[in-house]
C-alpha cells in the first residue's frame, strides 16, 4: 500500500540522518595521540582510575580502581549491574577518560596512541555482555562480523578454546544455523 511504503520511506531518511549525524560527531576524548606500533602486546594496567558516567557525571562508576591484564591470561571483572565492569572496558578501549588515574597498554598511557589507529588494531579486550545480540544469520556471520580472512579451521579453533564447538557441532547445519 501507498501509506506503507511511504512510512518505510520516511523511516529510512530518519534512519540515514541519524547515521549521518553519528558520522559527523566529534570524538568526546582528546585524538592528539600520535604512537603508532605495529602490534600491541596487549599488557593492559589500571592505576588508580576513578571515572563517572558520561550520562550520569554524578554518579561514580570507578573509585581509585588499580589491576593489570597481562596478555595470554584471562580474567573476569564481576559484580552487579552498575559496579563498572563496562566501564573498565569502555576506558581501555579509549571511548571514554578517567577523572583521574591513569589507563596503560603495554607500558604507555592509551592517550598517547594515535586515535584512528588504536582503534583499527585487533582489541586487546573483548566485552562479554549479560545479553548477547545475535545479528539475523548464521553462527559463522555472527562470529565473524568484523573479521576478514577468518579461516574455517581459525574459527574450528576458537570456538574450541571458547568451549562453544561442542554446542554449535550439536546444531542442525553447525556454523551455518
Amino acid at each position: 500500500t501507498p501509506m506503507y511504503t511511504s512510512g518505510d520511506a520516511l523511516s529510512n531518511v530518519g534512519a540515514t540522518e541519524k547515521v549521518l549525524e553519528y558520522l559527523r560527531r566529534e570524538p568526546s576524548v582528546c585524538t592528539g595521540g600520535t604512537l603508532s606500533p605495529e602490534s600491541l602486546h596487549g599488557h593492559a594496567c589500571f592505576r588508580n582510575v576513578s571515572s563517572r558516567y558520561p550520562s550520569c557525571p554524578n554518579i561514580q562508576a570507578l573509585k581509585k580502581v588499580s589491576f593489570e591484564l597481562r596478555p595470554g591470561e584471562a580474567m573476569a571483572l564481576v559484580g552487579l549491574n552498575g559496579s563498572g565492569k563496562s566501564s573498565c572496558v569502555t576506558l581501555l578501549e579509549r571511548f571514554y577518560e578517567p577523572q583521574s588515574g591513569e589507563v596503560l597498554l603495554d607500558g604507555v598511557p592509551v592517550r598517547d596512541y594515535g586515535h584512528k589507529h588504536f582503534h583499527r588494531q585487533r582489541p586487546p579486550v573483548v566485552l562479554v555482555g549479560q545479553e548477547p545480540v545475535l545479528f539475523s544469520g548464521s553462527f559463522w556471520e555472527n562470529l565473524t562480523y568484523s573479521l576478514q580472512g577468518c579461516s574455517e579451521e581459525d574459527m574450528s579453533r576458537a570456538a574450541k578454546e571458547a568451549d562453544a564447538l561442542g554446542f554449535i557441532c550439536e546444531l542442525e547445519g553447525g556454523f551455518a544455523a
